[in-house]
């Protein structure tokens, strides 16, 4: 299944930056992470690093590549991430469709703070499993 590939994909593109940046915070969000993707969708990850700091933007991701195959990075230091929080369309955008992947920075409390709800990666992967189990008895019965 394609979503569960995509999860994949991002977890060993968050160890790579893991490894590369250090802390890290990783946000999916967007199509991919409230389930209403097609076959042109991208997977729109915010990456938070103190990495960033004083580079410019297209400076940031040269840290960022190789991406994965679709992958469309916004790449944010802490206080960007933040400050962001503070724009009703950040909100609202975070709002429809947000998964964190790995949380270094603890964003997951200032979303909270902002009311902004969202899934752990976990609660996604438990989301996938069931709608397989449930198309493959579905099919079954059939």
């Amino acid at each position: 299944m394609e979503w569960l590939n995509v999860v994949k994909s991002v977890d060993e593109y968050s160890r790579v930056l893991q490894t590369r940046l250090g802390k890290v915070s990783i946000i999916l969000h967007g199509s991919f992470a409230r389930g209403d993707f097609n076959v042109w969708s991208d997977v729109d990850l915010i990456i938070v690093s103190e990495k960033f700091y004083g580079l410019r933007v297209l400076d940031r991701y040269d840290l960022l590549n190789p991406t994965p195959p679709r992958v469309e990075p916004i790449p944010l230091t802490p206080e960007e991430f933040e400050a962001n929080l503070e724009k009703p369309v950040w909100r609202y955008a975070l709002n429809r469709g947000s998964v964190i992947f790995v949380d270094d920075y603890n964003l997951s409390t200032a979303m909270n703070r902002h009311g902004i709800r969202f899934a752990t990666r976990e609660q996604l992967v438990e989301k996938i499993n069931s709608m397989i189990e449930a198309i493959s008895g579905t099919m079954q019965s059939s």
